[in-house]
């Protein structure tokens, strides 16, 4: 990989990684959670958002050409939400569609920017790096935004197995992660949706 290319997919990174964590907080806060705002993390600045293993499965996973990784989980309270349920689906969703959007905006830009070799390697970095994010971050597995999600579409009576499947989640996911399996389950969601954002 040239050194343009490695900058480029460490800017990428930073840049997707604080929209999505931003996204995450602005959303609670709208619901009526104070908790985002008090932590700090209603803000762009990367440094605020930064998890160590989650940045080394980044640089790793850039080997495999899928450049998947995650932050420091946004603290929210759910118990500010109107609707409990709804809030934490709306907030575990907020992330992986800020990053869909911006994989949509560098892709609009491309189509302007076809002719110049150079920001069209820059734009397609930056939209794997978000649509891989974004896609990695829907499994359904804790910490992993996925898990929130599917935690608030479970019918009570299962919420309380899946509260203790949770503290074995950060093992199974590195497993996942450092074994390649995880790759393996997220990479064609990843090239379909790049497909359709190229389109």
């Amino acid at each position: 990989m040239s050194l343009f290319g490695l900058f480029t997919y460490v800017f990428a990174f930073l840049l997707a990684l604080s929209m999505h964590e931003f996204a995450h907080g602005a959303v609670s806060y709208r619901l009526g959670d104070p908790t985002p705002a008090y932590a700090g993390r209603l803000t762009l600045n990367p440094l605020a958002h930064l998890d160590l293993m989650g940045s080394l499965a980044f640089l790793i996973s850039i080997q495999a050409g899928l450049g998947f990784g995650w932050a420091k989980p946004v603290p929210v309270d759910p118990r500010y939400y109107r609707n409990y349920k709804k809030g934490l689906v709306l907030v575990g969703l907020a992330g992986p569609l800020a990053n869909f959007t911006l994989a949509f905006v560098f892709s609009l830009l491309l189509k302007v920017l076809i002719n110049n070799p150079f920001w069209v390697q820059f734009l397609l970095i930056n939209i794997l790096v978000n649509i891989s994010l974004g896609v990695f971050n829907l499994v359904p597995i804790p910490p992993l935004d996925g898990s929130k999600v599917l935690y608030g579409l479970l019918p009570y009576r299962y919420t309380y197995r899946w509260y203790k499947f949770e503290q074995y989640g950060p093992l199974i996911l590195l497993l996942l992660v450092f074994s390649g399996v995880i790759g393996q389950i997220v990479r064609p969601m990843i090239v379909l949706l790049q497909r359709l954002f190229l389109l």
